[in-house]
């Protein structure tokens, strides 16, 4: 079925779309680079400054895996594959459960 509107064509289709969530993780990633969300956060909690991962990139990760429509932390070992292209690490998910 196809309609008219305002001489744009919108087009409807009936299913699944071709579209998935791991898309908008661009933007995510491009958003946080750019806002300085990570400085705030790593200067406001500052529990993980020694070693491993910083406090910043646990959440960036669990807001990713949000995103994704992810609903427990263990869903979070998924991203790595796709979030490395971003060039995004992925901290290990037992110390993210702490």
């Amino acid at each position: 079925m196809s309609e008219n509107y305002n001489r744009i064509k919108i087009e409807f289709t009936d299913g699944m779309s071709n579209t998935t969530p791991y898309a908008s993780l661009i933007f995510m990633a491009k958003f946080w680079s750019q806002s300085g969300l990570s400085k705030v956060i790593d200067k406001a909690i500052g529990a993980r400054k020694a070693r491993g991962a910083r406090d910043s990139e646990h959440i960036m990760a669990f807001v990713m895996s949000q995103i994704c429509g992810n609903e427990a932390i263990e869903q979070q070992k998924q991203l790595p594959p796709r979030v490395e292209l971003l060039g995004i690490k992925v901290p290990s998910v037992t110390p993210a459960r702490y």
